[in-house]
């Protein structure tokens, strides 16, 4: 079940859809996920937003000559600074859960974006 904390299917339970279309997870106006591949909501019911974010780390990979290492933390710093303006505490706790599952996503599964972002400005 997606977003199913309790069956750890989504453990930080970020993961939503609109299950109108089941089985398409797809999020056509975010920029968040691998080019070509999924995408991942940019943010949370609009308290806030990772979009710069991630089209930042987008540009990382692909027109910088940093290692990915730099691109992830950068990303990292970027997402938590989003969160450091939002007042509620439970609601400035879920932006940093979201920004830490994106970094650890990123950080562990990234490395094939990051090749294919290389390769594609050859």
């Amino acid at each position: 079940m997606l977003g199913n904390p309790v069956n750890f299917v989504d453990p930080l339970g970020l993961f939503w859809a609109d299950m109108s279309n089941a089985g398409d997870f797809t999020f056509p106006c975010s920029s968040c996920g691998a080019n070509g591949g999924q995408r991942f909501p940019n943010g949370y019911f609009g308290n806030w937003s990772f979009e710069e974010s991630c089209q930042r780390h987008d540009e990382c990979y692909s027109f910088s000559n940093a290692k990915k290492s730099q691109c992830d933390n950068n990303f990292l710093d970027h997402m938590k600074w989003q969160c450091k303006n939002i007042k509620d505490p439970a609601l400035k706790q879920m932006c940093l859960n979201q920004a830490s599952a994106y970094y650890f996503a990123v950080d562990r599964f990234g490395t094939s974006a990051f090749n294919n972002a290389k390769d594609g400005v050859k």
